[in-house]
């Protein structure tokens, strides 16, 4: 019945990185279709859902779409932003396909932000995925991806690195700049403009595995002509 998105203001505080001290200024429902909420707030993954949301979002689901794996919202929203939960994605008209496509790397991919802030990362140990707190070579759960001659851990050098393909493990992942790595140096999980990455092309494409009924992790070889090779 009304245009645009509710939307929902924050005091930050002085702390735009920590949401854990903001306090709600105010919130302006609209009477929408979803009921979903933009509040402009990295730290508040810049939309959220209220609590109708999920109810509606099913119904409508269930009404036009019954069988699915996954769904993509767009909002009606002048702003830029965009979030991932619960394996689904969700994005504002201004922010463009690069940052759905960045929010389908979390939702189908189970990919993590690449993107970091200066710091060192004192979460706990981790090597999945594509951000890990592992440097060795042999050890990194990328490992496969990282050609003999390219120096680990990796600092990128354009005269002989491809930044979207040359994987190795570089420096900062997951909001921190130190004490965890990704594989290349830029990747659509990081500036979202870019492709995806080897490994994250690789993990999102698995991931899609079990909606496709099929995939290529094992190869078959055989003398299907007759020739002898």
């Amino acid at each position: 019945n009304d245009s645009g998105v509710s939307q929902k203001v924050y005091d930050l505080n002085g702390t735009p990185d920590d949401k854990t001290d903001d306090t709600l200024i105010s919130l302006s429902m609209k009477d929408t279709a979803l009921k979903f909420i933009f509040n402009g707030v990295w730290s508040h993954c810049w939309l959220e859902g209220s609590p109708q949301t999920n109810a509606l979002v099913q119904a409508a689901l269930a009404a036009s779409v019954p069988t699915y794996d996954n769904y993509a919202v767009i909002l009606n929203e002048d702003r830029g932003g965009g979030c991932a939960w619960g394996g689904n994605q969700h994005s504002t008209r201004k922010s463009g396909w690069t940052t759905m496509a960045h929010e389908f790397g979390h939702g189908i991919g189970g990919l993590k932000d690449e993107y970091s802030k200066p710091g060192n990362f004192t979460g706990a140990a981790t090597n999945n995925r594509n951000c890990s707190t592992v440097a060795n070579r042999n050890n990194v759960f990328w490992s496969r991806f990282i050609s003999p001659t390219t120096p680990v851990p990796t600092n990128f050098n354009a005269a002989v690195m491809d930044s979207n393909f040359t994987v190795g493990t570089f420096p900062g992942c997951e909001y921190k700049t130190t004490g965890i790595y990704r594989p290349v140096d830029n990747c659509r999980m990081k500036g979202n403009v870019p492709e995806f990455c080897p490994v994250c092309y690789t993990l999102s494409k698995a991931a899609l595995f079990p909606a496709l009924k099929h995939d290529f992790e094992k190869a078959i070889t055989g003398d299907f002509d007759g020739n002898g090779r």
